[in-house]
């Protein structure tokens, strides 16, 4: 997968994959983490969105929104393989 995505992995359990916002990175839900943490049995994933964070930016010539959802898919297809997985989202603007 390209590029390769920077991520933060917290605890063990029911793997909690958080997707930031546009303008933000991984921080942002990592905020939630001591709440998630007290609920137990979560495993906390904080991945940052290419160009935001840690994570390069797709290429030009595949930067728009249809590569990100399937750079997406294929991220979260490989941090949790097999495995079910309940997904965090936020948004600033309407999805």
């Amino acid at each position: 997968m390209s590029p390769t995505p920077h991520v933060v992995r917290r605890g063990i359990g029911l793997p909690v994959v958080a997707l930031h916002g546009n303008g933000v990175d991984h921080r942002l839900l990592a905020a939630l983490d001591p709440t998630l943490e007290a609920a137990g049995g979560l495993e906390r994933i904080y991945l940052d969105l290419p160009g935001f964070g840690q994570t390069p930016s797709l290429p030009a010539a595949a930067g728009g929104l249809p590569e990100l959802a399937a750079w997406t898919v294929e991220a979260v297809r490989t941090l949790t393989p097999g495995s079910p997985f309940a997904l965090l989202a936020n948004s600033a603007h309407p999805i």
